[in-house]
């Protein structure tokens, strides 16, 4: 009898012939392919082809995906696998702290046609004669014994995984591997860095909490603002400006800049100047045009559109394209001196910028318990490239960026996002000679942002960090120094445990699953963890918890009804997310951005507004 084709039966199918192969990749990770589904059937429905006259066979069944989620779905009935109801008697199973080191029990447990019974048979065994896979056999389905429920989801740890030996069909066989009791919840050694299933320490603050800091900006007379300190608008925006922007770069403009002006014979400029320049440079950025040269213009393009009438700024058309075309931010002598490579002569124009700008920053800004960092781009439509000793030395084109050009690597404030520190990416060769840790073991990621946040160390803050900084070592190296770390993981997986995170059954968004690794206290000193919203994420983290946090709400266009020219609805998503993502969570000032300079952050004025979920 085909137990398939009776109403009310449960069957089982793969997941990937239920809904679609990314929906699937997102819940199930590597198994996604292979994942089974419980279904019950509804309906059983033969339909006969007009042509050939053969018959073919639908099963019709509920398919329950957890969380509350069932489709209804018809699949042929060569897609459909039947799940048979055996019911086994187990014992209770010793821990291998019940286990004497030098010796095992064997429990055997018998399942007969005829019914079901227990037989323990105590033996010693030699521990070298205890193997790992623990298997057990339901009528012909071989499977792997349930996991532990996972941390806060409701969810196993890891979905069934099938096994290809065959097993006799009377008999359940369990055996155990005798291990150090600090072992025992070991679910992956991957390069033999071993993580433990622990939920309860997932829920608790790795490391212990740390400090939630305001970040904040030091006057020339040593006061700090915080945010919301000029409410009272005691300081105008030109006056933050000049808080901001480093006096000594500032100096290095106005000499550069003078020494082109003269070789050229034109007049020479001010400080005044200078920043009136700057000003006119952010005025541009707010008009469309098609040459800059009718900005100038007192005739309106249209009667929807008012003059721009840029001489009203105090500054001439041929004043702005003598200093825009002299305009320099760094001293080089006017010839390559021979002991000097021409990339590194090259960069002679902008390093003693990005040296001042750092130093500044060092000193007179305070960032707050959160320093992220990330890469930029500078766009440059000139020449350069390794290939050609002119232009730009190192022109970078990453498909996933709009732009082109110059690529500088910065941290900055996660809370008020003002840039802190920056780094341009130079060659593979001029970054060797540069760099001050030559260890080969350490990855290159690794390197740039203990340079970006060392300024900073030993004070407990939270360093957060993309996919190209983030891995174990990165964690480590930070935790050295005294920072926490939190980043997200996709290829340098060493010492992670990717491939068994990879395997976990999420059902919703928001949930999150994570291990832990230990220290030679045992006690957790990293974890890493998987949490799903509209992809799968994965994470390496040395602070904060899988403690539930505030959820990000935001409002979506969604077709709720599926009937034919059924209108759209407005609906609100709401995704859980960890405490520890929310306490990360970086917040954006509303602030003007000069390429090269940084922020200058109106947020003093009070504006500072907090961002809600960044991972959406």
């Amino acid at each position: 009898m085909d137990h398939r084709r009776v109403i009310g039966n449960r069957v089982e199918a793969r997941a990937c012939l239920l809904k679609s192969l990314s929906e699937c990749s997102r819940r199930y990770g590597a198994n996604a392919k292979t994942y089974m589904v419980p279904g019950i059937v509804v309906d059983v429905i033969s339909e006969r082809n007009a042509k050939t006259g053969r018959a073919t066979c639908y099963i019709l069944a509920d398919y329950d995906f957890g969380g509350g989620f069932v489709k209804r779905q018809r699949l042929n009935v060569r897609s459909v696998m039947a799940i048979n109801n055996v019911t086994t008697t187990t014992t209770t199973e010793p821990t291998p702290m019940d286990i004497d080191p030098t010796t095992a029990t064997a429990l055997v447990t018998e399942t007969t046609t005829q019914g079901t019974h227990t037989n323990v048979v105590d033996s010693t065994i030699d521990v070298r004669n205890i193997i790992v896979p623990i298997m057990q056999d339901v009528g012909n389905t071989h499977v792997l014994p349930d996991s532990t429920v996972g941390m806060g989801v409701g969810t196993p740890l890891a979905p069934p995984i099938r096994a290809t030996t065959a097993c006799t069909p009377e008999r359940v066989v369990t055996r155990y591997q005798l291990t150090s009791p600090d072992r025992r919840n070991v679910v992956a050694s991957p390069n033999g860095t071993d993580w433990y299933n622990e939920p309860l320490a997932c829920l608790s603050d790795i490391n212990g909490p740390f400090p939630y800091r305001e970040w904040g900006q030091r006057t020339s007379t040593g006061d700090v603002l915080r945010a919301g300190d000029n409410s009272d608008e005691r300081y105008s925006r030109l006056e933050v400006f000049m808080m901001m922007f480093p006096p000594k770069q500032l100096a290095m403009i106005i000499y550069a800049t003078n020494k082109i002006l003269e070789k050229k014979r034109k007049r020479l400029t001010t400080e005044a100047e200078v920043l009136k320049l700057f000003g006119v440079v952010i005025l541009i950025t707010k008009y469309e045009y098609r040459s800059r040269a009718s900005l100038w213009s007192n005739s309106s393009p249209s009667k929807y559109e008012q003059a721009p009438g840029f001489g009203k700024t105090g500054m001439s058309r041929v004043r702005l394209d003598d200093l825009w075309t002299s305009l320099g931010f760094a001293y080089q002598p006017s010839e390559r001196p021979v002991y000097m490579s021409s990339e590194t002569y090259r960069w002679l124009l902008v390093d003693q910028f990005v040296k001042n700008f750092n130093e500044y920053r060092e000193k007179t800004f305070i960032p707050s318990d959160v320093i992220c960092v990330d890469e930029s781009i500078s766009r440059w439509y000139g020449q350069g490239g390794e290939w050609i000793n002119h232009g730009l030395p190192m022109y970078v084109a990453i498909d996933r960026k709009p732009e082109n050009g110059c690529e500088i690597q910065d941290a900055s404030c996660g809370r008020s996002g003002i840039m802190i520190q920056l780094k341009i990416v130079k060659t593979a060769t001029e970054q060797q000679n540069l760099e001050v840790d030559h260890d080969e073991r350490i990855l290159h990621g690794t390197k740039v942002i203990k340079e970006l946040v060392k300024p900073w160390s030993y004070t407990d803050r939270m360093v957060c960090a993309d996919s190209y900084f983030a891995s174990v070592g990165a964690a480590d190296a930070l935790k050295l120094l005294k920072f926490r770390f939190i980043g997200v993981v996709k290829t340098a997986t060493r010492h992670f445990p990717m491939s068994y995170l990879n395997t976990l059954v999420l059902n919703d968004r928001g949930d999150r699953q994570g291990v832990v690794r230990k220290d030679i206290n045992g006690q957790p000193d990293l974890m890493a963890f998987v949490w799903m919203d509209r992809d799968r994420r994965y994470f390496i983290c040395s602070g904060g918890s899988l403690a539930e946090g505030a959820p990000y709400v935001r409002h979506r266009w969604r077709q709720v009804d599926q009937e034919l020219n059924a209108e759209p609805e407005r609906v609100e998503l709401v995704v859980t997310q960890p405490k520890l993502l929310r306490s990360t969570t970086p917040s954006v000032v509303r602030s003007i951005n000069i390429t090269g300079i940084g922020k200058i952050p109106c947020a003093l004025n009070g504006n500072l507004k907090q961002t809600i979920g960044v991972y959406e």
